[in-house]
């Protein structure tokens, strides 16, 4: 939850016969995200699709620093991508950069979120929307079609 300079550190006590462990938490300073930029070009993801991650992932701007929780946002924005139609949209294809060069003095990092095109055997090309046009079933050797 942004304490980006956390320390754990381990000791241990004797009492008679019993080792006892000694665990001590240092939290540090806790960082918030600062600028968020999404970089989409070669993409092949429309405008419409890259303002809507711009929007969905400028709601990080002041929070927490949660790593956890930019893990889920990363998932979530390809789950609503796939949900659209971009076919074979991964959240692999979410690569995030935090800038924590500053994060010392001002208490802020900044995020870049790069969507990078899909990977079709071997070859880069961009994302492209699909439609189911044909369903076919099986069913103990009748065939439909739909």
């Amino acid at each position: 939850m942004g304490h980006l300079d956390a320390q754990v550190r381990f000791d241990t006590t004797l009492s008679g016969n019993r080792a006892n462990l000694t665990l001590v938490l240092e939290p540090g300073r806790r960082v918030r995200c600062n600028s968020i930029q999404v970089e989409g070009e070669g993409s092949g993801l429309t405008e419409k699709a890259l303002s809507k991650i711009e929007t969905d992932w400028s709601a990080w701007t002041g929070k927490w620093l949660d790593l956890d929780g930019i893990d889920r946002a990363r998932t979530a924005s390809a789950n609503r991508l796939q949900e659209q139609g971009w076919y074979g949209f991964l959240s692999d294809h979410l690569l995030l950069s935090i800038d924590t060069t500053q994060s010392r003095t001002s208490g802020t990092a900044d995020l870049t979120l790069r969507v990078l095109p899909r990977n079709l055997a071997g070859l880069i090309s961009p994302h492209r929307k699909g439609t189911v046009e044909q369903v076919e079933v099986e069913w103990g050797g009748d065939h439909f079609t739909s």
